[in-house]
């Protein structure tokens, strides 16, 4: 895959760039999953984490996914690095709980994911090998990729859920009025992770406290469990607790990790 170049990390703002970044993670295993933990503040069944993943250029600067994702969508590669994120993560679940709670992993997808006609069947034979139960995944669909291609995301829902996963939309929250026209057609979907926009400045703009409330109720009331993620501050954690979300994500509680040690009960 390589071409032989030392991409470097200054470099990935052009997607020429971005995609030798991609190939060379590609071909020296540069790719890194990471662990975000996110605090359940209804069910505490299980410690939830949400996986994350980053990449370590040739000088081992260690960069998000934002920064090449969309060259690695441009060269059809985002199947081959959602699959890798799943088989490097997987065992992880197949192993006792370092806590007293099973784990429970959190994925986004991409959409050549949702438009694979082999996911479901590989992901099937996956958790059969290393004998993992699908309810300890939930998979997240982008808001906009399942608004492109609604029948096929309503068709791959139905299928993780036939499967026994659970499935959320993720950067909801952004059109309130769009997300509960989009919400009806998606019957499997039983979770909403929330753009991180909407808890940005929250202490300081008390519209935004109201605007997330309200968001929260809808989306509650239609039967979704309620991510907020972006919760870098005290106040922030404060705030969204108040509110009654179901899950609270951010800097805050923890950047993410390599391990899978967080300490739940301190909240």
């Amino acid at each position: 895959f390589y071409t032989g170049t030392r991409p470097q990390a200054k470099a990935a703002d052009g997607d020429e760039a971005a995609l030798e970044l991609v190939e060379f993670a590609i071909a020296h295993d540069r790719f890194l999953v990471l662990f975000q933990p996110m605090l359940a503040i209804s069910d505490a069944s299980y410690d939830n984490y949400h996986v994350q993943l980053y990449l370590n250029d040739a000088d081992d600067q260690r960069l998000p996914a934002a920064s090449y994702v969309r060259a690695a969508q441009q060269a059809e590669r985002l199947l081959e690095v959602d699959k890798w994120v799943l088989s490097e993560s997987l065992p992880s679940l197949a192993r006792p709980s370092p806590g007293d709670r099973p784990l429970h992993f959190h994925f986004s997808l991409s959409a050549a994911t949702l438009t694979d006609p082999e996911f479901i069947s590989w992901l099937r034979q996956e958790l059969a090998d290393r004998n993992i139960e699908p309810d300890r995944l939930t998979f997240v669909l982008d808001t906009d990729d399942v608004r492109e291609q609604l029948q096929v995301a309503r068709d791959f829902s139905t299928a993780l859920h036939g499967l026994g996963c659970k499935v959320m939309l993720g950067g909801l929250g952004n059109s309130p009025k769009e997300d509960q026209a989009l919400i009806k057609h998606l019957p499997d979907v039983g979770g909403a992770r929330l753009s991180s926009a909407l808890s940005r400045d929250m202490g300081s703009d008390p519209e935004r406290f109201n605007q997330l409330r309200d968001i929260n109720e809808r989306l509650q009331g239609a039967g979704l469990a309620t991510v907020v993620t972006g919760v870098d501050h005290a106040g922030t954690l404060a705030q969204t607790w108040a509110i009654g979300v179901n899950y609270i994500q951010g800097e805050f509680l923890s950047p993410a990790t390599d391990s899978l040690d967080f300490d739940f009960s301190q909240y």
